[in-house]
């Protein structure tokens, strides 16, 4: 019995000692174009604090590149499987971006990027906080299956080819839900498809909408007497959207109602008669389809949720903070503090301050205390692509050398310092070049 005991104590010491050794990082390998036009590949190693020391495999000494003479860098090395992110902060640029947390300080966040590192984003950089992981998300996407490839998740994905098309994974509806779809068309004059519920076999229930710039369109399939199938047909007229088009579907089977909000405003409401079919016990797939455009349409973001059954009161006046949450009521007023679990907020018209708690939210809308602004034009500023997704970041340039990236990222009114491992820099574009 020592001796097992002893055993035990000398494994457990070699396990202690061994954790202790901090892991080597994986060598980075990278494809660098410049900008007279030059192509390397190779391994970047340690060098000085601005410049970018590449080792390609048919020399035997390494390159020594100034960042300023970097046009395009792309990591070769195969991309790390981040963590689902806990967050989406929105800039008033529109772009967004996934973080792990998210706890308000003096006059701003701290978020925690997907690398890791804790970055301070003023107040007046964001526009939005979204909540992926709050307890009640039944479904966020989309999944897909790529062909050729063995099963994964993807979080985004590119609908570049006309009659492309695609299927989530299967989702078990609730009785009382809501969806939110949206979509990011980089096209014009683009055509394509959401269809919800089983749209390969048009089954009785099912709903396929049709989206243009201008218009958008819906056949409903119902059953009837002797198991015959009637096609009911919709159409309305929208005002041409640049950049996401939201779509939230509020489903109520218990009141045989599903209304469609787009871009936050009610657009039509279906009743009894398309909506009686649409109980069953068998999960459904929902499914994309691009059928024309000269561009790309993206999907960004795919989200199932409960749903208390209060329909949105409209968009919230955008002179002040305000919070929705999943049952779809809004509150307008001011943000006060944020942590991991909760939120403390000063409703309009009320002296005391309420808390409430974050898995009781949707979305924190934020109102900045200044109009966007962008930095000055320079051969530095570079357009970052994360190992982790989400769209990419501005920067101004500070450094790149083997071990980070630094500089500024321009999202909003005010520009904050960011210091990012070269591991989780997945490409880096520099768009604005003289002569190209």
């Amino acid at each position: 019995m020592k001796g097992k005991l002893f055993y035990w104590w000398v494994c457990l010491g070699i396990g202690a000692w061994g954790t202790a050794e901090p892991e080597a990082p994986m060598p980075v390998r990278a494809r660098v174009e410049l900008k007279n036009g030059n192509l390397f590949s190779g391994e970047v190693l340690p060098g000085s604090q601005e410049d970018l020391r590449l080792k390609p495999y048919w020399l035997d000494s390494p390159l020594r590149i100034q960042s300023s003479e970097v046009l395009h860098f792309r990591q070769l090395n195969p991309p790390a499987r981040a963590e689902d992110p806990a967050y989406r902060i929105q800039f008033p640029s529109g772009k967004q971006f996934p973080v792990q947390s998210v706890r308000s300080v003096e006059e701003g966040f701290m978020v925690e990027s997907a690398w890791g590192a804790e970055i301070r984003i003023p107040k007046s950089s964001l526009q939005g906080i979204e909540f992926l992981n709050a307890s009640g998300l039944l479904y966020y996407g989309p999944m897909v299956r790529l062909p050729g490839r063995e099963e994964e998740s993807f979080r985004q994905l590119l609908m570049n080819q006309p009659g492309m098309q695609w299927m989530t994974a299967p989702i078990q509806f609730p009785q009382k839900f809501q969806l939110e779809i949206e979509m990011e068309p980089l096209a014009q004059n683009y055509v394509y498809h959401i269809a919800l519920f089983d749209w390969q076999t048009r089954a009785w229930g099912s709903v396929v909408f049709q989206v243009t710039p201008d218009q958008i369109s819906a056949a409903w399939y119902r059953r009837e007497k002797q198991n015959q199938m009637l096609v009911t047909n919709w159409r309305q007229g929208i005002e041409e959207v640049e950049g996401r088009q939201q779509f939230r579907f509020f489903v109520d089977l218990d009141k045989d109602e599903m209304t469609l909000f787009l871009q936050g405003e009610a657009v039509h409401t279906w009743t009894q008669t398309e909506i009686e079919s649409l109980r069953s016990d068998i999960p459904f797939k929902m499914g994309f389809r691009y059928l024309s455009g000269s561009g790309t349409v993206k999907i960004s973001s795919i989200r199932l949720m409960p749903w208390g059954g209060e329909l949105p009161r409209g968009n919230i006046e955008e002179k002040k903070d305000a919070l929705l949450f999943k049952t779809g009521e809004r509150l307008s007023g001011s943000l006060l503090s944020m942590d991991d679990s909760q939120i403390m907020f000063l409703a309009e018209g009320e002296g005391n301050e309420r808390l409430f708690q974050l898995k009781d939210l949707l979305e924190v809308r934020l109102v900045g205390g200044e109009m966007p602004r962008e930095p000055l034009r320079s051969a530095d500023r570079a357009r970052v692509y994360l190992q982790g997704g989400g769209d990419p970041w501005y920067m101004t340039m500070d450094s790149l050398n083997a071990e980070r990236l630094t500089g500024e990222v321009w999202t909003g009114a005010t520009p904050f310092p960011v210091s990012i491992p070269l591991s989780a820099v997945q490409r880096l574009d520099f768009p604005e070049v003289k002569g190209r």
